[in-house]
């Protein structure tokens, strides 16, 4: 089963496109991160592939249990209820959350009410939902009713735009822990946000809108594979590393307190130039791929000895893709064509 955009475009009217020829396939069993700058679309491609928004051109489509494509904006019942979105901003009826479940939970066929009480509880959402309305708990209390009733409804795939914003900082955990249990095998959630570091090490795939399409679209095995982030702090302020690495390799660099912190492409993946310095860079746009591959080697480890290595942050990957989108593409793409040769070998 899957969750596919193909060649959408999309526009507000009397406003320029906002998404020309985008294209994306989810499956399950992932925890997939969507980012991007602030009116790059995340939200309107939440709705889009949800069928609350309806594309210019293109087309939405779930693949169910049998095999059958199904568009998402046709409507149906039995795919409307394999799909959940959770708005960032929401309202919620007058009514106690008995009710409200008693009245939304017959929507979808597989909605659990034991792991509802469960995720209420995790949560800290249990004390006076009976009596209160939901309309008088806090923001924060109702957005973490919502998001367990999401979970619970059983859905396939659950939307959820900016999950953690107005919870606290211990609700921000719980929602991690939660995250991190079980309950989301055969299922894929996609999780929009610009809290990077609240949901970092719980996202296993990451898609990055940037452009007006999705720019990269990757695991974190495969990222971290093919990444290296290290900090480079001189021993005083003001020096330089006599052996730094050269600039060549730096695909981004972000200054940081004394320092800076660097993106480069692990050996495997780096790149060191062999001939003509005027010759393109791998995916380069008038450059066949393969040729221009070609004409690049595995660049040999470099003296590493200032650097400490530091773990895949994800907000400073994002100011690099966003900064520098052509060379991390020209990595990714050389990868994948080792990764093809590799397999066509054995």
């Amino acid at each position: 089963m899957s969750l596919t955009a193909s060649n959408l475009t999309f526009r507000f009217p009397k406003s320029p496109f906002l998404f020309n020829n985008l294209s994306l396939n989810l499956g399950k069993n992932q925890i997939v991160g969507l980012f991007g700058i602030n009116g790059a679309g995340k939200t309107t491609l939440l709705k889009l592939l949800s069928g609350l928004l309806f594309p210019t051109s293109g087309r939405c489509t779930v693949e169910d249990q049998d095999g059958h494509t199904l568009s998402v904006h046709d409507r149906q019942p039995s795919t409307l209820s394999d799909i959940v979105i959770l708005p960032e901003q929401f309202d919620l009826p007058r009514m106690t959350a008995t009710r409200y479940r008693d009245i939304y939970a017959p929507f979808y066929p597989r909605f659990d009410h034991e792991l509802l009480t469960t995720l209420l509880a995790e949560l800290d959402v249990t004390h006076s939902i009976e009596t209160i309305t939901l309309d008088k708990l806090s923001y924060g209390q109702r957005k973490k009713f919502l998001i367990a009733f999401s979970i619970a409804t059983g859905a396939t795939y659950l939307l959820l735009d900016e999950p953690t914003n107005g919870l606290d900082i211990p609700s921000k955990s719980q929602f991690r822990r939660v995250l991190a249990r079980d309950i989301f095998q055969d299922r894929c959630v996609i999780i929009s946000t610009h809290q990077v570091r609240d949901l970092g090490q719980s996202i296993d795939h990451l898609l990055i809108l940037h452009n007006h399409s999705i720019v990269l679209s990757e695991s974190m095995d495969t990222l971290t594979q093919i990444f290296r982030m290290t900090r480079d702090i001189p021993a005083s302020f003001g020096q330089t590393p006599s052996n730094q690495a050269p600039d060549s390799e730096f695909l981004y660099t972000e200054p940081i307190l004394g320092g800076q912190m660097i993106l480069t492409a692990r050996p495997s993946g780096s790149f060191s130039f062999r001939g003509d310095a005027d010759a393109p860079l791998p995916g380069d746009e008038n450059t066949d791929v393969r040729e221009s591959a070609d004409s690049w080697e595995r660049a040999e480890p470099f003296d590493a000895e200032p650097f400490d290595a530091e773990p895949f942050d994800m907000e400073f990957f994002f100011n690099a893709v966003v900064s520098n989108t052509e060379a991390i593409g020209s990595v990714l793409q050389h990868h994948a064509l080792q990764h093809d040769e590799l397999q066509h070998r054995e």
